[in-house]
């Protein structure tokens, strides 16, 4: 199990001297998809401390390409190039680039999987701080580039903690926990729903997989602001045709409410409500039936069983929501004082959930996984 952090990224003013030199930060990624012609993907650049670049966004990606374009020997480069004199801003540089398997999401079921084929793979994690140097990464399978993500991350940005210290008395909810009760709410409903589908279907593993940043486009495309992080619950199920793979998505939106933000869980918040397109839509089912309309059934099956499956309280009539953005403030310290303005909401926010690693190849995004029945996970 690995730690990853997410970091609110708030596009702030800088009020020094800027004229001074600038800091330009490019991430790209490449790699061979015919013949020997090397071909350029990713191309993710932001200029920072000069005078044009003041209010940069801090948050940069790519979508992911179409799944049927794959390269070999994908490649991978952060560069910090630096020019004339700027100024210390205190930040350091991250490209996060996900590489799913070649051919891995072909077929299957789904009213839009293009969101799980691009944000499950291995994962380059490069970073730097704010000086002149260039990391690279190089992976040997063939592969398609998935989400890739330029950030900058200051060193005051606003962040929540993997694990509170042991014997810590703050009051909050920590990542670690909160991906744990994630992860066993959804395999739990998920091995009863299984139960109810035709076929004998048994589900032999469990995994919750992160995904470093999620736009909510059902809210967004109404012109509401709404990012945040995401998880991926895999499951296997045997079955007697043979293996089936179900992806369900649960993403973590942090979504403009007046004066302040307010956190949606997609899609156990889900009502009659929320727009769509959102985490139900992205559902994917890929198994070894005879009948393809099996494959739908059961899709039908999980997405209406998430619809109920609320997270169990973590404080007895407590709202969940509510008290994980008081325990955010409270771990990050950024509660607003009982009297005084009240924080307001900036134009350019963004989340992004990073690894703690140093890592510049991380093998896989697994938060949690459980093999075979019961409820023991690691």
């Amino acid at each position: 199990m690995r730690s990853f952090t997410p970091y609110i990224l708030l596009t702030a003013v800088i009020i020094q001297c800027l004229s001074c030199g600038s800091i330009k930060v490019t991430a790209k990624g490449n790699g061979i998809r015919t013949g020997n012609t090397g071909e350029e993907t990713v191309s993710l650049a932001v200029t920072r401390g000069n005078a044009d670049a003041i209010n940069t966004n801090r948050l940069y990606f790519f979508n992911g390409q179409p799944l049927e374009q794959n390269h070999r020997l994908p490649a991978c480069q952060l560069k910090v190039e630096i020019t004339g004199n700027p100024n210390n801003l205190g930040e350091s540089y991250v490209y996060l680039q996900i590489l799913p398997e070649d051919l891995r999401f072909n077929g299957g079921t789904s009213t839009d999987k293009k969101y799980i084929a691009n944000s499950i793979g291995k994962i380059v994690n490069l970073r730097s701080p704010q000086a002149n140097n260039a990391e690279d990464a190089v992976t040997n399978d063939k592969s398609h580039f998935g989400l890739g993500i330029l950030a900058i991350v200051q060193n005051d940005d606003r962040t929540v903690p993997w694990a509170f210290p042991s014997g810590s008395s703050r009051l909050g909810v920590d990542m670690q926990t909160l991906s744990r009760r994630i992860f066993r709410q959804i395999q739990r409903k998920v091995d009863t729903v299984l139960k109810g589908v035709p076929g004998n279907l048994v589900a032999s593993q469990h995994e919750l997989l992160y995904v470093p940043h999620v736009i909510h486009n059902g809210f967004e495309n109404r012109g509401e602001r709404a990012r945040g992080f995401g998880f991926i619950h895999h499951v296997k199920v045997v079955a007697p045709t043979g293996n089936v793979d179900v992806y369900v998505p649960i993403n973590f939106i942090f979504k403009e409410n007046l004066e302040n933000y307010r956190l949606f869980i997609d899609p156990m918040d889900n009502s009659a409500f929320t727009p769509t397109p959102g985490a139900l839509d992205h559902i994917y089912v890929k198994g070894g039936f005879v009948s393809a309309a099996l494959e739908g059934l059961l899709l039908n099956i999980v997405r209406d069983a998430i619809k109920t499956a609320p997270l169990p309280e973590i404080a007895p009539g407590v709202n969940n929501a509510d008290l994980l953005m008081l325990a955010i403030n409270l771990a990050t310290g950024s509660e607003p004082p009982a009297t005084g303005t009240p924080r307001r909401v900036n134009a350019k926010y963004d989340i992004v959930l990073l690894p703690d690693s140093e890592e510049n190849l991380i093998s896989n995004t697994v938060l949690w996984r459980k093999t075979g029945q019961g409820d023991t996970d690691t």
